[in-house]
């Protein structure tokens, strides 16, 4: 049997075209809806600038405030990492490796002993793995003692040395 040889009541089709039309209506209603939506996401600017934002929007400046203070100290330690590769670098047999070293002796243990007659703050160094990294380290203990350092706070100054471990 087809669907051509059923008998179909009226009143049925009536209905489902009726029912037909308004589908299709509110899918017409729904892409011109869509239509106008990404036309005004186009026209919207991408940023907005702080100060038209609402109060209520507005993000706390604490985030920005930390953010200063850490960028501010990374800044401090990647220059004074960079002093101290000055002055290792003209000694080592391959300058570009002079950080490596550096975050070598950054990782190795030390014995720190205060002495408050002397005002002195003695940083003991263990020895590194190789020789020729151990020299590097008295020539990097020579230099930095050279800016007799004070420890802030203590009015002691640091005197760096290597020692065997």
């Amino acid at each position: 049997m087809e669907l051509g040889q059923l008998p179909i009541d009226d009143k049925k089709m009536k209905m489902y075209i009726q029912k037909k039309s308004g589908l299709k209506n509110e899918i017409s209603a729904l892409e011109e809806e869509i239509q106008e939506i990404k036309i005004k996401k186009k026209g919207a600017c991408r940023m907005i600038a702080f100060s038209e934002l609402p109060e209520n929007e507005k993000f706390d400046n604490a985030i920005n405030d930390r953010k200063r203070l850490l960028d501010t100290v990374k800044m401090i330690a990647y220059r004074a990492e960079t002093a101290m590769a000055n002055i290792i670098r003209p000694i080592m047999s391959h300058p570009n490796e002079s950080r490596v070293l550096l975050q070598q002796i950054y990782q190795t243990d030390a014995n720190i002993y205060p002495d408050y007659k002397t005002k002195i703050l003695s940083v003991e160094i263990h020895k590194l793995t190789y020789w020729k990294d151990d020299k590097i380290l008295h020539k990097l203990c020579d230099g930095l003692n050279k800016t007799e350092t004070k420890f802030p706070g203590t009015g002691l100054t640091i005197f760096y040395k290597v020692v065997s471990k």
